[in-house]
């Protein structure tokens, strides 16, 4: 396959360095070139998942545990990792997963999706469950106003609980959500919650997220696997060299004639179900198609 790709060469930025990848492989070791592709592909999908999860205060641990149950999850139900005739057992899920046994085994007895709040809580989050709940930081039930140092203070309490962050940044933290006030060395805690209550915008936007993104990398991946005869369809449009003053005009044009096209192909798909006779069969299938603005 690989001899039959074109010569193509395509700069990629990962982690500060330019690499020059030529797909012209004579004589190039092709393992490597594909370590390094599929390291930047992991490196360009994880970047805008990391930044939708710290915008919404999910912690590293709290991810990777979400990765290692989609890992065991596909190990196990993909027919793709299974060997043929043979029950997959959690020691074959271990060896293609990476993972020891005990997680493999601890990830099958879930019984649903890890939550945000049944994991590791953002340490600025568990600084202020310590301050409503450990008798040190109460005072009557409520929680102290703390100095920022020595016994008992705010510097302490992180200590405490943060698990190695500084007192600093915690307060930068806490004082950006106006989850606390800063006054002559004096802390105070202006309410006890940290994770804020989630707005109907935002849960419409995250669904929105896991239907689109999911849609196109299940895609992808269906696309990528080798014996795959049947593509679906998925293209692509990028046009490079753009001034700056056409731009914005160009994404108007991009949008309005995108949001005429899926709105006519939708007025379609609808006519063509509606006229479809009713067959005596499931009916429990979902299609589309998805168009995104790309700006780079």
């Amino acid at each position: 396959m690989l001899k039959n790709l074109h010569k193509y060469h395509e700069v990629l930025a990962v982690n500060g360095y330019d690499e020059l990848f030529l797909f012209n492989y004579k004589g190039v070791d092709v393992q490597k070139k594909l370590d390094k592709l599929l390291s930047y592909m992991a490196y360009r999908l994880f970047k805008p998942i990391a930044t939708i999860l710290l915008r919404n205060l999910i912690p590293y641990k709290t991810a990777a545990n979400w990765l290692k149950q989609a890992y065991v999850e596909v190990a196990q139900n993909n027919d793709e990792f299974a060997v043929k005739g043979k029950k997959q057992t959690k020691s074959r899920i271990a060896i293609i997963t990476g993972l020891t046994r005990v997680d493999v085994d601890a990830v099958l007895k879930m019984s649903k999706l890890v939550n945000a709040s049944e994991q590791n809580w953002n340490r600025a989050t568990k600084v202020i469950s310590g301050w409503i709940s450990d008798p040190d930081y109460l005072q009557e039930g409520e929680p102290k106003i703390l100095s920022t140092t020595g016994d008992n203070s705010f510097e302490s309490l992180v200590s405490k609980y943060s698990g190695g962050i500084t007192a600093r940044a915690v307060i930068d933290e806490l004082k950006n959500i106006k989850a606390i006030k800063v006054d002559d060395d004096k802390v105070v805690l202006l309410r006890k919650e940290y994770i804020y209550t989630t707005g109907k915008d935002q849960l419409i936007g995250l669904e929105n997220i896991s239907i689109s993104a999911g849609g196109l990398l299940d895609t992808l991946a269906h696309n990528t696997k080798s014996e795959s005869r049947q593509k679906i369809f998925q293209r692509s449009i990028i046009q490079r060299g753009i001034p700056d003053s056409l731009v914005k005009p160009l994404e108007t044009y991009i949008n309005d004639e995108s949001a005429f096209f899926l709105h006519t192909l939708d007025q379609k798909l609808t006519q063509k179900i509606k006229n479809t006779p009713q067959l005596d069969e499931p009916a429990d299938n979902s299609i589309g198609l998805g168009l995104y603005y790309y700006e780079n």
